[in-house]
């Protein structure tokens, strides 16, 4: 983390939802230190100001400043998928899991966007093996979960995949809601 006072005021106003202020107050920790919580928090709110393609430019920097943690490369694959770079997104996740075979939420991810591509029976034992990791260790799925902001809106709109993710990262029901779906043959209700 850092203790850098713009960092501490980004977070806080960042937490307030003050996402144009968070991004300036993270451009000026920026300037006194390269660290990659810094790029990652001012990601997270270009994020929420609909801005990906910055973005995933910070989500870049702080992979590159930390190559070796996990996380850097799903927060990435996340922003990727919701930019429509399938391709990139599974390239992302499936660093992720080299680092950390056991990240429920990113293999959980990847079953979506593995399906999404056409690769039903991939994205099928991927979720399989989401299901056992998560019944093994929900402390490990809690902790992800939190991970993942929960304050990203989009319109309304009929149950996608998309909305499905945003509902097992958030509370336990999605999690059964996913399982059903699975059993269902990948077919909405």
């Amino acid at each position: 983390m850092s203790n850098n006072p713009f960092f501490i005021e980004g977070q806080k106003l960042y937490k307030a939802k003050k996402f144009s202020e968070a991004i300036e107050n993270f451009s000026k920790a920026i300037e006194k230190e390269e660290n990659p919580y810094i790029y990652y928090e001012r990601g997270m709110s270009y994020l929420h100001s609909r801005n990906f393609s910055l973005a995933l430019s910070d989500l870049n920097t702080a992979a590159e400043l930390q190559p070796e943690n996990p996380f850097r490369f799903s927060s990435r694959a996340y922003v990727k998928d919701l930019m429509g770079d399938y391709i990139g997104a599974v390239e992302d996740y499936e660093r992720c899991l080299k680092l950390d075979p056991n990240d429920a939420v990113a293999l959980n991810n990847l079953g979506i966007i593995e399906d999404k591509l056409g690769r039903k029976e991939k994205a099928k034992k991927l979720v399989k093996r989401t299901d056992k990791l998560a019944a093994a260790d929900e402390f490990l799925f809690q902790q992800r979960q939190k991970s993942f902001d929960k304050n990203i809106e989009k319109p309304p709109t009929k149950k996608s995949f998309k909305s499905i993710l945003k509902e097992v990262l958030t509370s336990k029901d999605g999690w059964a809601e996913l399982f059903t779906f699975v059993k269902n043959g990948f077919k909405l209700k």
